[in-house]
């Protein structure tokens, strides 16, 4: 498509658009890309009958970005306007970058409309950003699977022989692994325990493996546990406070 200009503005298409003049937010990018090695991928999502796929929080992403953004004179704006979202990179020049992209349909399993808003919210915003700034924050699934399946004819005959497994839809398991990376507390635990109990999946269900495993990882790196015998969530003793104890 050819670019049009429009109320002082280039539109590419209806959904990209820039200031008419770059020269200064190109040479700001140029040494973003410069000084941007990688983004650590801290999140780790374990789904049944696939491969773990580690990525990056938004979190994560902007604790990253920011210093160096700030570093070229640039930031990052996101608005949602209307059905979409809205990323603009923005020179201190005035001069800027946007594109948008339409809001996915979201609906979890067992959560409301707000947390169903919630996650599509941070789902757009964590990939839109990737996008405008050409950050790697996934790991690439097709190209580490890529010429490793070396899967004997006698094996691959029993496994077609089965009933495939449901899959998961990967909006449930991106809803989840928001509210699972969104607590910080042991009653945040409960309280997703609790929802998590009100779906009454049964106990092999491949969603309810994945959110026991997603929750056991998130209170790992939080030092939190569930303790037994008060059948409560609660922050890890110290050894020698437990010694104390016993």
């Amino acid at each position: 498509m050819e670019s049009t200009h429009s109320n002082g503005f280039i539109y590419h298409n209806e959904n990209f658009w820039e200031s008419p003049a770059t020269a200064e937010l190109d040479k700001a990018l140029v040494k973003f890309n410069a000084e941007f090695k990688s983004v650590k991928r801290d999140e780790l999502v374990s789904v049944p009958n696939r491969a773990p796929r580690k990525f990056a929080s938004l979190d994560e992403i902007m604790i990253e970005i920011r210093p160096i953004l700030a570093k070229c004179g640039l930031f990052v704006q996101q608005p949602i306007t209307g059905d979409f979202i809205t990323t603009i990179v923005r020179h201190e020049s005035g001069q800027f970058r946007a594109f948008s992209m339409p809001m996915v349909a979201w609906q979890g399993q067992g959560t409301t409309a707000i947390q169903n808003l919630g996650g599509a919210i941070t789902y757009m915003r964590r990939y839109s950003l990737g996008a405008a700034l050409a950050l790697a924050t996934e790991e690439d699934d097709d190209a580490q699977n890529t010429g490793k399946l070396d899967i004997k004819k006698g094996r691959q005959e029993a496994a077609l022989s089965k009933p495939a497994p449901t899959p998961l839809e990967e909006s449930v398991v991106d809803a989840w692994q928001s509210k699972v990376s969104q607590c910080k507390e042991p009653e945040d635990f409960t309280r997703l325990s609790k929802e998590l109990a009100e779906l009454k999946l049964e106990k092999e269900s491949p969603l309810r493996k994945f959110i026991n495993t997603a929750m056991n990882a998130r209170m790992d790196t939080l030092d939190i546990e569930f303790a037994k015998e008060t059948g409560i969530f609660q922050k890890k003793l110290p050894p020698s406070t437990t010694e104390k104890q016993a």
